[in-house]
């Protein structure tokens, strides 16, 4: 497709002043958008001839509309996927008996007025995405491929259309596609997979339906289908659906009518990791419409080079793209890398010479990324800068990073500018990066003073979030987690239970655009300046959820990541001090137990440290509630075991609750200087010290000893023991049987 370029907000590495961006398209900060907005970008994309913004925004609004239901349904329609995803027989058989019920629904609704409306400019939708699907293949250049006539005519129809259904969508938020905006997807790889599945079928009369499982699917079906009907397919269409919702009655015709004829099911979606969603949409597929498996071709792109389907689709006829065909493999080559960073300099000035400095290696799942080296020449003479070269999503999803960093530009790198979905950025050195070197306490006051600015420059009006259901928000996450105490009803009544409590705790009347990913690897501090983000766009947009606008989101991910006690009190107060904003106990444990779950989906820590984490989160709450304002004791000395005394395991982990607060409030309010007894670390064991109070532990079954008032910790084990301990540690070691605790330091 035609080469989309936007030059960034900063351009010192240049020696220019700011310039204008490269396109004239909508500045879009916030991705989560609602129905009219997305309406307005498409009007806006149409008169322009930016076709790529155009079908970007019809897909999006096209999804809004489908996956539209009263307020009544949607609650039944996320129960039945909620309880679909269960392990128990008994749930899943549920979520079928709710899905079946939804679909009754779904056909009564579509007689009604509201729903007419939505079938009407879901159609036309459709038929305007079909018309789009080419233009955005061949990457017609802008202007090209619709007369004005049939713009303005669009544009009228549209209109009608939303205004009819705008009190329906109210504040429908959309689904992102991670295709299209995390993982380097292009319309190219669709048309490439489309020329491998012909291959293998290329009898061109027989017809074709594209199933898109939405999200992602929605925004590739009709790109597969136009493609197919440029290689000569009499008869390709594009639908989509989503697994666990009803199917409409016109789709399932559809469908019908299809494999009544010999024909096949294509069914597209992201990068599958098991190929869940692929199995359920098939089940339904065969469920609802009567689609036999062996009338189903799966068509995916792999993140690796190989070409068979995950274990979980095997047996399925399937094509798939490997990775090094993916297009975004092609944009970060040296030949595509150099045009691209010719239109991004400043007229004048002269591109001499692009080189890779570092391979581009297939990322694990989702962005890709290469380090170039570029040389050019202006009127101050030859220049020399390090850069990455990263994917960033196509269209406004991509020009989204251009403007964050457009708002607060000191905070992050350099920007050189956007091309066809890659960022170019000044390469920040990798012995800079936070995660080289220890957590001190002086990090507090930069980083504090880096999330207030950047909260500062990216408030947002409303926190769209608040609405959102089954899309693992990070309330949803937050209310899980408290979930898992209600042991085996958890799993069906769990979300429903805990996440009123929970959204009334997060609730924030300062939402903002979310940093969301502030992993120490990801700070870069130079001596003399303020710290800067490597990662700073995606936000609460990534394919890994999490989605929130609270700033103490980001606050407390970066206290998890720095797991330093005294940090974390002097970031809290630093931050409260620049803002105002003051982190309530129970809003911080919520977010640390977000973050701790997520550090461990994504394999940062094991479940040792997860576990941990949750168990002195509990004991930050309540020692914040129930301990804070005790003076320290002077009295008599009396020891507690952890385990089963001061921290029970109802939650499915040790930890403190309210009764064994008030208790130990009790015991220290009488002037008693309480000691620990646990065969817990003695890392865990001097953490409670400080936050409870406490005035000293022995601790790992009687190997440590800490005295908290002087601060010291010593061992007990004799000589011998040791030596021992140290034997048995390095056999443990050497065993692929055993795993060894590393906290644990004597024993």
């Amino acid at each position: 497709m035609g080469l989309e370029v936007e030059r960034g907000p900063v351009f010192s590495m240049l020696g220019g002043a700011e310039l204008a961006t490269g396109t004239d398209g909508d500045r879009v900060v916030d991705l989560f958008l609602r129905g009219g907005e997305l309406a307005g970008i498409l009007a806006g994309a149409l008169r322009r001839g930016a076709w790529l913004d155009a079908y970007l925004s019809a897909a999006g609004l096209q999804q809004l509309v489908d996956d539209r239901a009263p307020a009544s349904q949607a609650f039944l329609r996320r129960t039945a996927r909620h309880l679909l995803k269960g392990s128990r027989p008994l749930v899943h058989a549920g979520g079928q008996a709710l899905s079946r019920v939804d679909g009754v629904l779904t056909a009564a609704s579509a007689r009604t007025t509201g729903g007419s409306h939505l079938v009407a400019l879901s159609e036309h939708l459709a038929v305007l995405l079909d018309e789009l699907a080419p233009l955005v293949l061949g990457g017609a250049p802008s202007g090209a491929g619709l007369s004005q006539a049939a713009v303005s005519t669009r544009l009228a129809v549209l209109a009608a259309d939303v205004e009819a259904v705008a009190p329906v969508l109210g504040g429908d938020v959309i689904r992102l596609p991670s295709c299209f905006h995390s993982f380097d997807q292009h319309p190219a790889d669709m048309a490439a997979l489309v020329r491998r599945f012909v291959e293998r079928w290329p009898d061109r009369s027989i017809p074709v339906a594209v199933a898109g499982i939405r999200t992602s699917g929605g925004y590739l079906a009709p790109l597969c289908a136009a493609a197919l009907r440029e290689l000569g397919f009499e008869h390709a269409e594009s639908l989509s659906l989503r697994p666990g919702s009803a199917m409409s009655g016109a789709v399932v015709e559809r469908l019908r009518g299809v494999v009544g004829r010999g024909g096949l099911v294509l069914l597209v979606d992201d990068p599958p990791i098991t190929g869940r969603s692929y199995r359920e949409a098939i089940d339904q597929l065969a469920r609802v419409s009567g689609v036999a498996r062996s009338s189903v071709v799966v068509l995916l792109a792999s993140f690796s080079e190989d070409e068979e389907p995950p274990a979980g689709l095997a047996g399925l006829a399937s094509v798939v793209l490997p990775y090094s065909e993916w297009d975004i493999v092609r944009r970060l080559g040296m030949p595509s890398a150099t045009d691209s960073l010719s239109g991004l300099l400043p007229p004048g000035a002269r591109l001499s010479r692009v080189e890779a400095i570092a391979p581009a290696l297939p990322p694990r799942r989702g962005h890709a990324r290469a380090l170039l080296a570029m040389d050019w020449q202006d009127g101050s003479g030859w220049h020399r800068r390090e850069l990455v070269a990263e994917g960033t999503g196509l269209g406004f999803f991509g020009r989204q990073a251009v403007e964050v960093a457009r708002r607060a530009p000191t905070l992050f790198p350099e920007i050189l500018g956007l091309a066809d979905g890659v960022l170019f950025r000044e390469l920040l050195p990798e012995e800079l990066s936070w995660a080289a070197r220890p957590v001190v306490l002086a990090d507090a006051e930069p980083v504090a003073r880096h999330l207030a600015d950047r909260h500062a420059a990216l408030r947002r009006p409303d926190d769209p979030t608040v609405s959102f259901a089954g899309r693992q928000a990070a309330r949803e996450v937050a209310a899980r987690e408290i979930a898992r105490t209600l042991g085996p009803l958890a799993e069906p009544l769990g979300p429903f239970l805990a996440g009123a409590a929970v959204r009334r705790i997060l609730d924030t009347s300062v939402p903002t655009l979310i940093d969301g990913d502030v992993a120490r690897e990801n700070w870069f501090f130079a001596p003399g300046q303020p710290p800067r983000k490597a990662s700073f766009a995606e936000g609460p947009f990534g394919h890994h959820d999490l989605a929130s606008y609270d700033p103490v989101f980001d606050l407390a991910g970066t206290a998890v990541a720095a797991r330093d006690l005294a940090f974390e009190d002097a970031l809290r107060e630093r931050y409260a001090g620049l803002t105002g904003l003051v982190a309530e106990p129970a809003r911080w444990m919520l977010l640390e137990l977000v973050h701790l779950w997520n550090e461990r989906r994504l394999g940062r820590i094991d479940d040792a440290t997860y576990r941990r984490g949750r168990s002195l989160g509990a004991v930050k709450l309540f020692a914040s509630l129930y301990l804070g304002d005790l003076d320290p004791p002077t009295g008599p000395y009396c020891a507690f075991d952890l385990d089963g005394v001061l921290e029970g395991s109802a939650p499915g982990y040790p930890a403190m609750s309210e009764a064994s607060a008030l208790a130990l409030r009790a015991v220290r309010a009488h002037g008693f200087r309480v000691l620990l007894a646990s065969g817990r670390a003695s890392g865990e064991l001097q953490q409670r010290c400080a936050l409870l109070g406490l005035d000293g532990a022995v601790s790992e079954y009687g190997a440590v000893a800490y005295d908290a008032v002087v601060g010291v910790s010593f061992g007990l084990l004799s000589e011998g023991a040791r030596r021992a301990s140290e034997r048995l540690r390095k056999l443990a070691l050497d065993s692929t049987e055993l795993t060894v605790d590393h906290a644990y330091t004597e024993v």
